[in-house]
């Protein structure tokens, strides 16, 4: 309460009554008529929160450094990573960008000249069902589509 509310906003709780312990409402009490007179303190306004100036809350600093220093009061820490102090596993640069990687089987760089014979090497792998991927732009050569069509049509007629 201290750190979270009256050190980070400079207010306080003012009038609590003293029959009722400033903690967890749902471990301290579980009358409903405790409850119930809180309820009715907070809407008519006798329990509010008041804005403290500088010199009352380096008082209740004071008076709180106090109470930790006699023990009267346990701070509370959260509890460190189970990991603390292990070096972590670092991923790997290949599978970080294995999202962005390039998905073909197989890449080659090729000169203009070579572009004629991986048109064709691959337009008739993939009509002879082989999935290759051409890695030059294709073009259109007609003796190599009617071969290709030639070729579809005795492989029907055959079948049949």
């Amino acid at each position: 309460y201290f750190h979270n509310v009256i050190a980070c906003y400079l207010v306080a709780i003012e009038s609590w009554p003293n029959h009722i312990p400033f903690m967890n409402l749902s471990t301290v009490s579980s009358a409903l008529p405790d409850l119930e007179t809180l309820l009715r303190m907070w809407e008519s306004g006798s329990i509010y929160w008041k804005q403290l100036s500088n010199e009352e809350y380096k008082a209740l600093h004071c008076e709180h450094d106090g109470k930790l220093n006699c023990s009267e009061l346990v701070e509370h820490t959260c509890r460190s990573h189970s990991d603390k102090g292990t070096k972590q596993a670092s991923c790997n640069n290949a599978s970080r960008n294995s999202h962005h990687a390039f998905k073909s089987a197989k890449t080659t760089h090729t000169d203009t000249e070579d572009e004629d014979s991986n048109h064709t090497s691959a337009t008739m792998a993939t009509a002879q069902g082989n999935n290759v991927s051409p890695t030059a732009t294709p073009t259109y050569n007609p003796a190599l589509n009617a071969h290709i069509d030639a070729n579809s049509n005795t492989s029907t007629n055959t079948a049949n």
